[in-house]
């Protein structure tokens, strides 16, 4: 077998990148030498502390504020990627906002505000992006790890998942032809500020199950397998893949436990939560 092809870097946004998850990504992807746009709505001192990590290793990282669940403002933010670093061939949507509370309290106003950050907003960026990627493209959306798990106080939250998850399999099959990947990935349990603010005893014991080999709820924030999904390091070689890590979408990846999923001209895709071990 002849030996993978390098792959040029390429320009990645990251949104929601100023903390948690976002920002092990974007600092990944900067050690792996692609230029990053560390993307945020309101901390901008957290942010920046995200792309100074990454320019003070020799890497390319800008900050770019944009709330992903206004079109004007994507729109924006991907034109500050572009005149800063060329064209974009990487977008991580990222930037979530979780509510626990049962759907008969539920407010307008609050459900409101969960679905314009989770859905619209990964809906505006994947638009945005199924317009300016160029070939070859990656498109990564982060969901949640215990997607699919009835548990009181996050019906709406899941909601917006879930409509997430369905939109990438369908992108998947419309990018397909250009060689553009879409997947969704559903991190292994995590603390982040999104995930503290809406902590479950039963979410946390679902997650703990399911990461049996080694993880518990409160492990450290590190980056989930989106690096692996964005293609091959700036040098060529492959990226390390995460064990907990269910992905759907084209590209015939697998996640840890999580059912393989095949490329956008298959006629079957499939997203299974990862299981913990016996």
């Amino acid at each position: 077998m002849s030996p993978p092809t390098p792959s040029p870097a390429k320009v990645a946004i990251v949104t929601g990148a100023s903390s948690g998850i976002g920002a092990a990504i974007a600092r990944r992807l900067g050690h792996d030498g692609h230029a990053v746009i560390v993307n945020y709505a309101g901390n901008a001192a957290e942010a920046e502390e995200v792309a100074e990590s990454i320019t003070a290793t020799g890497g390319r990282a800008l900050t770019v504020r944009a709330d992903v669940s206004r079109p004007d403002e994507v729109k924006a933010l991907f034109d500050a990627a572009e005149k800063a670093f060329g064209p974009v061939g990487i977008l991580v949507n990222n930037a979530g906002r979780a509510i626990r509370r049962e759907i008969s309290a539920f407010t307008d106003d609050e459900f409101e505000a969960v679905i314009k950050t989770n859905l619209f907003g990964a809906f505006h960026a994947m638009r945005e992006a199924a317009a300016r990627l160029e070939a070859g493209g990656r498109i990564v959306n982060i969901s949640m790890s215990f997607q699919g798990a009835p548990i009181p106080g996050y019906g709406v939250y899941f909601a917006s998942k879930a409509g997430i998850e369905e939109m990438t399999r369908v992108l998947a099959r419309e990018l397909g032809s250009r060689g553009i990947t879409v997947n969704a990935v559903r991190p292994g349990p995590t603390r982040t500020n999104c995930s503290s603010t809406a902590r479950h005893p039963r979410c946390c014991s679902i997650l703990r199950a399911r990461s049996r080999s080694g993880g518990s709820a409160n492990r450290r924030t590190s980056p989930p397998a989106s690096h692996s999904w964005s293609g091959r390091r700036a040098d060529g070689s492959p990226a390390k893949r995460s064990a907990r890590t269910a992905v759907t979408g084209d590209g015939r990846r697998r996640g840890g436990n999580g059912e393989e999923s095949h490329s956008g001209d298959r006629r079957r895709h499939r997203l299974r939560a990862p299981r913990g071990r016996d």
